[in-house]
């Protein structure tokens, strides 16, 4: 647990948005076809497009794209490793001072939605399998 009273939270919040930002680019690189580009000059994506209508779409990055995109996410964990020493720095002063209360749901609270099965399935499920007539002989 960690105490985020003394944490600059605009400061991460912002650097959290920018990593959420990233997440096309990273699903590109990590989820899509590629090959060579047709100049050879980068590498084309082939990006499949299945809601509202479907399309393939392709982008090329170039040599010069993998290397911005290489600097921000250095930038962007160099920040990472700071928020994370941050977090490090900031654990709850006194944990004795929690409640085991404080863990448990209360009862007030709403149960989540469990997955069950609907009454009408179980029934179905204890009925015997159905027997089929015997077919008639063709003539």
């Amino acid at each position: 647990m960690v105490d985020v009273l003394d944490i600059d939270k605009a400061k991460y919040d912002k650097l959290l948005r920018r990593v959420g930002k990233r997440a096309a680019s990273r699903n590109t690189v990590a989820h899509d076809q590629f090959q060579p580009n047709d100049e050879g000059n980068g590498v084309r994506f082939v990006i499949v497009k299945a809601k509202g209508l479907y399309g393939t779409p392709s982008v090329v990055w170039t040599e010069k794209r993998f290397e911005q995109e290489g600097c921000l996410l250095d930038g962007i964990k160099a920040q990472l490793i700071e928020f994370n020493e941050v977090l490090g720095k900031s654990p709850i002063k006194d944990q004795a001072e929690i409640p085991i209360s404080a863990w448990i749901p209360s009862p007030d609270w709403p149960v989540p939605m469990r997955r069950t099965f609907s009454p009408a399935l179980y029934n179905f499920q204890s009925l015997p399998f159905p027997v089929l007539p015997p077919e008639k002989p063709q003539e």
